[in-house]
């Protein structure tokens, strides 16, 4: 018997395995194999194991990837831009003492659910409101239309709205509206 496939066989590892002009899915390839010899190991739990076999599928995802991308079959990468032909819209929102963000809006929401939002108070103290269409390459400012929309939907149903709803309309149109609609 070799004095290597004895009891104490010491388990080979990656840095083994690793030669230093090893290409990176040779490396990729390599490393999925230590996770596998890790999965099958009999002193772990199966779920530790399923963890092992989760980790090896990923290393074998990356050694794919880049064998495609040796080969030149290089995809572009996903785009992480919603394809919605209809704006988007983000909500500048002051939190006072914990500063001002931008809110995103739900991509299912369109105009007229923004506008329902922000006459029904979801929005702390709005500062401005942006439209913009990544697929069309286009962004602006639409907080005067939307301000004005607002106006004319809290009129017709004769709403009331919160202070910081007033005060954005206000500042966006440059008149005061009726106390009486807040």
């Amino acid at each position: 018997m070799q004095p290597s496939e004895g009891k104490h066989r010491r388990e080979p590892t990656l840095a083994d395995e690793r030669q230093a002009d090893m290409r990176p899915a040779d490396y990729a390839k390599a490393s999925a194999r230590v996770c596998d010899r890790r999965a099958e190991e009999t002193a772990i739990s199966e779920s530790v194991s399923s963890e092992w076999k989760r980790l090896g599928s990923a290393w074998r995802q990356i050694a794919d990837e880049h064998e495609r991308l040796e080969d030149g079959h290089a995809t572009a990468a996903p785009s992480i831009v919603p394809a919605i032909s209809e704006p988007s819209y983000v909500v500048m929102d002051d939190f006072e003492r914990l500063g001002v963000v931008y809110r995103e809006v739900d991509a299912k929401s369109d105009e007229a659910m923004l506008i329902e939002q922000l006459v029904g108070g979801q929005y702390n103290r709005p500062q401005k409101i942006i439209a913009f269409n990544a697929d069309e390459g286009w962004s602006r400012d639409v907080s005067e239309e939307i301000a004005n929309k607002a106006l004319k939907i809290i009129e017709r149903d004769q709403r009331s709205v919160s202070p910081s709803t007033k005060q954005f309309i206000e500042r966006h149109l440059g008149f005061e509206i009726p106390s009486v609609l807040v």
